[in-house]
């Protein structure tokens, strides 16, 4: 019977579309033990509107403005959102730093040539992948090396491309420490990754923002880093491929 009626939840989803047949959906996985709590409380917080609206958010999803100019009103929303995650799961804490280094990555690249940044975004990936935390040793080690790979600037004057790419530098280097320390790591390493994207004039490898943007957890957040982080946790908490086929 209740397999019946999850699959008669899951056609009326796929029919209508709506955000609310899918909570319907959502909280009957819950109940039959398919989808863990834990993870739609995730979802519901990185501002899934199907998994909103089963824990009962009224509130809109904020909005993570992109304006230079309310910079401190973006991180005033970013802080708490990051440490909200990582309190809600350390492995979602590492995969959403992981997502964030790969995506600042192509502006250190852009101005500086050292692999270590890469290398360091490689492992945090294949760590994401086995599920696993790393060991501190050698993370601590790769972390010594992306920082080495930062040039001191001394007084030169800054470069908005330059300033990119020491942003898209720390931020792999934070990453790397949250895999050591969710709760700790996570707010530096989208902090400084959304410094290095943020950005309508986004030059790499024909990526963009917008490509981050197109997954489940919309509605579309206006910071490119919320979006990337929406784009590599949502279909992973809820256990949905992109294109809402059951991972």
């Amino acid at each position: 019977m209740g397999d019946e009626r999850l699959r008669e939840l899951e056609r009326r989803w796929r029919e209508s579309g709506s955000p609310e047949s899918e909570a319907g959906w959502l909280l009957e996985r819950v109940r039959l033990g398919e989808l863990d709590s834990l993870m739609l409380d995730l979802a519901a917080h990185l501002g899934h509107p199907g998994a909103r609206i089963a824990r009962g958010f009224a509130d809109p999803f904020p909005t993570f403005a992109e304006d230079e100019e309310d910079e401190e009103g973006k991180r005033r929303l970013l802080r708490p959102w990051s440490s909200k995650i990582a309190q809600l799961s350390a492995p979602a804490a590492r995969r959403a730093a992981a997502a964030a280094a790969r995506g600042a990555l192509p502006h250190y690249e852009a101005v500086w040539q050292s692999p270590a940044p890469r290398c360091g975004v490689e492992e945090l990936e294949r760590l994401v992948k086995l599920g696993a935390k790393g060991d501190s040793q050698n993370l601590k080690r790769l972390g010594g090396e992306v920082e080495a790979a930062i040039p001191d600037r001394g007084y030169g004057q800054p470069t908005e491309r330059v300033d990119r790419a020491e942003s898209a530098g720390f931020a792999v280097f934070d990453a790397l420490h949250c895999f050591l320390s969710p709760r700790v790591g996570l707010y530096g390493a989208l902090n400084l990754a959304d410094r290095a994207m943020a950005s309508s004039r986004f030059e790499s490898d024909g990526a963009s923002p917008c490509d981050w943007s197109r997954c489940l957890a919309s509605p579309v957040s206006s910071s490119a880093i919320v979006a990337l982080v929406q784009a590599a946790l949502v279909p992973w908490a809820l256990g949905i491929a992109s294109d809402g086929v059951e991972a």
